[in-house]
């Protein structure tokens, strides 16, 4: 998981960087700004909708006994 994370994070952010200024030139920044917010909160959303991300469950600690 750690990989697709550093993937997506950093792998394509000169992807981003290409795209956002000529994009911000066609449409305006605030268009911009605007749309990204829609994609990451469309995103997040997205993830929130699968059952194993709603019902994930953290590692319960055993403490150990000697």
């Amino acid at each position: 998981m750690t990989s697709f994370d550093w993937f997506t994070s950093v792998g394509l952010m000169p992807l981003g960087y290409a795209l956002v200024g000529p994009l911000a030139d066609a449409i305006g920044l605030d268009a911009t700004m605007f749309a990204a917010t829609a994609i990451v909160a469309a995103l997040a959303v997205a993830a929130l909708l699968l059952r194993d991300i709603r019902s994930f469950e953290s590692p319960r600690v055993v403490a150990a006994t000697t």
